[in-house]
This record gives C-alpha cells, sequence and structure tokens, in this order.
C-alpha cells in the first residue's frame, strides 16, 4: 500500500488489496496523482467484491407488494375498465396529462 518515485522518474504503486496473505499488484506510472488514484481503486474494488447476500432481512415478494398497496396503493383510482387495469395518481397533472401506472392487482 505505497506509492513510491522510482529513479527513472516514474511512480510505482504497489498494493496489496486482499491483505498481507492476498496477491501484491505493482504497477508503474507517469504521474503520482495516477498511482495513487489506481491504488484506490483497487483497494475499494476489493471491498466492494463481497457481494454476499443477507438473509436477515429477507422478505417475501407478495408481502412487499401488500405492503406497498396498502400504503399507497389505495390512494390510486381507476381509469378504464380495460383488462390492463390502468390507475391513475390523484391530483397528479403535468401540462393537462395526467400520470398513468400500470399495475396488475395479483
Amino acid at each position: 500500500m505505497a506509492v513510491s518515485k522510482l529513479p527513472n522518474g516514474k511512480w510505482l504503486c504497489q498494493c496489496f488489496p486482499d491483505g498481507r496473505n492476498g496477491v501484491r499488484i505493482r504497477k508503474r506510472f507517469v504521474t503520482k496523482g495516477e498511482a495513487l488514484a489506481y491504488e484506490r481503486q483497487q483497494m475499494f474494488r476489493s471491498e466492494d467484491d463481497d457481494f454476499g447476500v443477507d438473509d436477515s432481512n429477507a422478505t417475501k415478494l407478495s408481502n412487499l407488494i401488500n405492503r406497498w398497496y396498502d400504503m399507497h396503493g389505495k390512494t390510486l383510482t381507476r381509469v378504464s375498465q380495460s383488462p390492463k387495469k390502468k390507475y391513475k395518481f390523484k391530483n397528479k397533472k403535468k401540462s393537462g396529462c395526467s400520470y398513468f401506472v400500470g399495475l396488475s392487482m395479483y
């Protein structure tokens, strides 16, 4: 995890993104700014690689839909009797046009 200047005027970025037991990355750059940016990129990339799923907050999609409908869906009004069941928001108009949202009710 160091950026150092070489005798030839270039900059060496040497970092260990996965810790001391992981892979060492060494790369040369013309400017110190490029070397520091690359070092930060490599270090943060290793932290973002953990895509583990946290099941402690798992919720069924049907429960989420029911909760959304209880909190927001009741404010929608029916526009037509079409099979697509189009709804619109109350009092939401922009330049004379109503906003339409297609919802399926199960």
